[in-house]
Order: C-alpha cells, then structure tokens, then sequence
C-alpha cells in the first residue's frame, strides 16, 4: 500500500534540522480506500489509535505503518535506527484555529511523522511549513500542502520548528511517533486516553461499526 521507493527518493535537508517530505505515497485506489475507512470523528484533537473504530482498509495502512521495513526506511532517511524504538500512533480528523501554532513537537519524540489523507477539494487552506525559527511563518524552509498521500517525517530537534496558519476546518491525518522509551509512549498514551475522554463527554463523537487495532 505505501511506496516505500517513493520515500526512498525523497530529498532529507539537513539544516537547521532534518526532515523529508514524500508525496503520493499511496496511490488513489488505496486512498480512497482508507479515507472511505477513516474514522469518523466530528471534533479536533488527536485521539488515540485504541480509542477509535474503523475499517479493513484503514487497519491495512497502518499495519504497514508498524511494518519493519517501513520503519527501517524512514530511520535510514533521518539517519537513526528506528528499529527498536516504541512506535505511537494518533489519529486527527478537524484542526481548530491553535492547532497549527509554531512548536518542535515533545522532547521524548526522536521522530514525528504525519501521513495526509485529505481530499484536496477540502483543503483550501492549512499547507505545514517547516521553519527557520519560532517566531515567524514567514521564515519557512519550506510550505507542504497536506493533501492525502503526502507523508512528512521530521527528526525532533530543539530547533525542528514547524507549524500552520490558523485554520478551522477537516484536516484529516494519521500522527505517529517513534519514542524514545516504552515508559514515555505509556505516559504519552494515557495523556492521549484522558484528553480523549473528556472531550467524548463534551462532544459525542461517532465511529465506524468496526474496531480494529
């Protein structure tokens, strides 16, 4: 499903930190496959994988999300051996107007990924721009559209910056992180859990007839 070649391809700058950016990964078969499978989930915020429900196709990606060889390809590209660092996996389907604040993502991440599952027609506004520092848009290294298909990794640093402008609206992605240890991942899982569940009692969320993981 995903095209490892593709990532293979993909250019890796190294200053001011490490990142690489992998588009159509997925062809449009297996895209509309998953999106067809996507959770639904009617609020932002990033939820845990465990937490939600979905369909055969989406359960296939992110089983070759957790495959070796992917993992392998991504870790050789950003120059870190992913092979045995514990893998977490969130989903988001909504940003809302502070989700694309300028930020380097946790310490306790050694590498953030996100895989675009959006349809272009409903994403007139929200590109990700990776940046030069933490006080401006404006200085980007470079500004991605997160169209379904488009894969970013980014090797967590004190100076990984990135973010998008504001904007409300569908914004559907998978997020996974390689951890640095399996106690940080379960402390992280709770925080996901938790956050998860107060926003279920504020905001009933509907899913899929099918929980897989």
């Amino acid at each position: 499903m995903i095209d490892l070649e593709t990532i293979w391809q993909a250019e890796v700058p190294v200053r001011p930190f490490e990142y690489f950016v992998a588009r159509n990964v997925l062809n449009i078969s297996d895209l509309e496959d998953v999106r067809a499978d996507f959770p639904r989930i009617e609020r932002p915020g990033a939820f845990p994988l465990q937490e939600l429900e979905y369909g055969p196709a989406f359960a296939r990606l992110v089983a070759e999300l957790r495959n070796r060889d992917f993992t392998y390809v991504v870790g050789k590209k950003l120059r870190i051996n992913l092979t045995l660092k514990p893998l977490m996996i969130s989903v988001r389907g909504h940003s809302r107007i502070t989700d694309g604040r300028i930020h380097t993502d946790s310490k306790k991440r050694a590498v953030s990924c996100i895989l675009y599952l959006n349809d272009e027609r409903d994403m007139p506004e929200g590109n990700l721009r990776m940046l030069r520092n933490d006080s401006s848009y404006k200085r980007q290294l470079a500004e991605i559209s997160p169209s379904g298909g488009t894969l970013v990794a980014i090797k967590c640093s004190s100076r990984s910056w990135h973010g998008y402008l504001p904007y409300e609206g569908p914004r559907r992605c998978i997020v996974f992180n390689w951890m640095w240890s399996r106690t940080v991942r379960e402390l992280e899982r709770a925080r996901h859990r938790l956050s998860a569940r107060i926003k279920s009692r504020c905001h009933p969320v509907s899913h899929l007839p099918m929980k897989l993981s």
